[in-house]
């Protein structure tokens, strides 16, 4: 019954759409031919229809949930409770998975997974996976893990909460929490490690951990038991 009401819906969304962009092209240019709106439901209900085949539900503009996986061009509600869910570009919504959570390009998107999961290029998404949590470059509000890492390559991190390892390549980061917290280049609000909370190179604002280090860094903060005092402006050993 999901399926239907999800396909409705679909539908009804991308009509609106189009037919919202013919008319402001129509206003622009009034020689342009417009498709009647019988056709239009037609055409968007043939992309948007869920395929199921042995169990894994296949769609161009389809948002479905599915006992196994399923696999889509672009989606803003995902649900596989069996397999992984793929997107090449996952729109406003939901994601999820049991095993892996994948998409190229997810906008505002809450993706969630029971192992791993995944984007190339996240912009104001939120990552939730009991494993590993990736993404290459873009922007994320929030990007937790359960039992592995989180890693963001390229960007901006508002909170990355890890067991493992939160990292950032090159940006910024808010908050960062796990037994490694680390940034190679940027500046880092707060980091928080039981292990090692490290900048290698930009300005740490705070850092707390058993070893806080920034070997080309200036970190304004050091709490507990700081190795590295180089550029470091003030430090506390809470021991």
């Amino acid at each position: 019954m999901i399926n239907v009401i999800l396909f409705v819906i679909t539908v009804a969304f991308w009509v609106i759409v189009w037919d919202f962009i013919t008319t402001a092209l129509r206003l622009i240019d009034k020689s342009k031919s417009s498709m009647s709106l019988f056709k239009k439901v037609i055409v968007v209900s043939l992309l948007s229809m869920p395929f199921s085949i042995n169990g894994n539900i296949f769609t161009v503009l389809g948002n479905a949930k599915s006992e196994k996986g399923i696999y889509s061009l672009s989606s803003f509600y995902q649900d596989a409770n069996g397999g992984p869910a793929f997107a090449i570009f996952a729109l406003p919504g939901y994601q999820h998975s049991k095993h892996l959570s994948l998409s190229f390009v997810s906008i505002l998107n809450y993706q969630k997974s029971g192992g791993e999961l995944g984007s190339f290029f996240p912009i104001v998404s939120i990552q939730i996976a009991k494993d590993n949590a990736n993404s290459f470059a873009g922007l994320l509000l929030a990007q937790v893990s359960d039992n592995g890492s989180s890693n963001l390559y390229i960007g901006v991190s508002c909170v990355q909460n890890s067991e493992v390892e939160s990292f950032v390549g090159i940006g910024a980061s808010f908050y960062q929490k796990a037994r490694l917290s680390r940034l190679g280049f940027g500046v880092s609000l707060y980091q928080e490690a039981e292990n090692l909370a490290q900048t290698v190179m930009g300005v740490a604002g705070v850092q707390n951990a058993d070893r806080c280090s920034c070997p080309m860094a200036l970190s304004l903060y050091q709490i507990k038991d700081p190795k590295d005092k180089s550029f470091v402006l003030f430090t506390v050993d809470e021991k």
